[in-house]
């Protein structure tokens, strides 16, 4: 069966595709991602006389494209040593449907690379992303400390550890779930969640984040429909929001308090409250 490459139909809707590139940019680029020599991880061998053959242009013309395209549009990176492409994206696109078997092809094809400054090269720019393919988020997990540490320990040890952390992560987030007021989303705010652990957030910092919005939501009395959804709260990182509550109670109408205290609001202060809620 032949080898297909999938390109999304938005690459000609892309900003810099349409405003920055050259039509010789777009064929390069259509190329680097289709050629027979691909492979399913984006980084692989090529020649650059192979590239001027196979396109049609001059060696210069190779020479010119690969430093636009590496220098001035960042999208990727040649060993002049090795003659080897990694495709900064390619990994976060490539993947449709995942699993064991994708898992296999992806991993011999690292073993493969010779240059592993390339690896370092797609796995950092990617490893931040949301909603990548679970096989490819896999595959980063069990090589991407490798790659940046020199890590030592063999592959199954490495394995061992990566789903313990899993593990303890899955039990941080549940006793975080449990305080949060509005839990929908759960998959996608586990996922921005895991992402966070792994910049380095704390566990605690997160939990302080959670129990402060709870504070002010319950102060201000805020309608549970102006309350973010866990997968939004999660993926904005609002832990992170230096707003402290008197800070916003102070921005609030000054009949607020007063209020607050004797449990009653005329009609109109409620709805002017939800309309000044909806932008916190």
């Amino acid at each position: 069966m032949a080898v297909k490459r999938v390109v999304d139909i938005n690459f000609w809707n892309d900003e810099k595709v349409m405003e920055q590139f050259t039509p010789e940019d777009k064929l390069f680029m259509l190329y680097l991602l289709t050629n027979p020599h691909t492979t399913q991880l984006g980084v692989y061998a090529i020649n650059k006389k192979i590239m001027a053959f196979e396109l049609g242009f001059s060696p210069d013309t190779i020479n010119v494209l690969i430093d636009r395209f590496e220098n001035k549009y960042q999208m990727i990176k040649y060993s002049n040593e090795t003659r080897e492409i990694a495709i900064k994206n390619y990994l976060k696109y490539s993947i449709i449907k995942g699993g064991k078997p994708v898992e296999d092809c992806l991993e011999k094809e690292i073993k493969q690379v010779k240059d592993k400054s390339l690896l370092v090269y797609i796995f950092n720019n990617i490893i931040n992303y949301s909603n990548i393919n679970i096989t490819v988020n896999n595959i980063i997990n069990k090589y991407n400390n490798i790659l940046n540490n020199n890590d030592n320990e063999d592959t199954s040890t490495y394995r061992t550890r990566i789903v313990e952390n899993k593990k303890n992560f899955e039990e941080e987030f549940e006793e975080l779930w449990k305080l949060y007021p509005k839990k929908n989303g759960k998959k996608k705010s586990f996922d921005y969640y895991i992402r966070a652990r792994k910049k380095g957030v704390e566990f605690e910092t997160i939990k302080l984040g959670i129990e402060k919005y709870i504070d002010f939501i319950q102060r201000t009395k805020t309608s549970l429909q102006y309350v973010k959804d866990g997968s939004t709260w999660f993926n904005q990182e609002c832990w992170n929001d230096e707003r402290n509550i008197e800070g916003e109670q102070q921005e609030l109408p000054q009949w607020f308090n007063q209020r607050i205290e004797q449990q009653q609001m005329t009609e109109q202060e409620q709805q002017e409250l939800d309309n000044l809620l909806k932008n916190f």
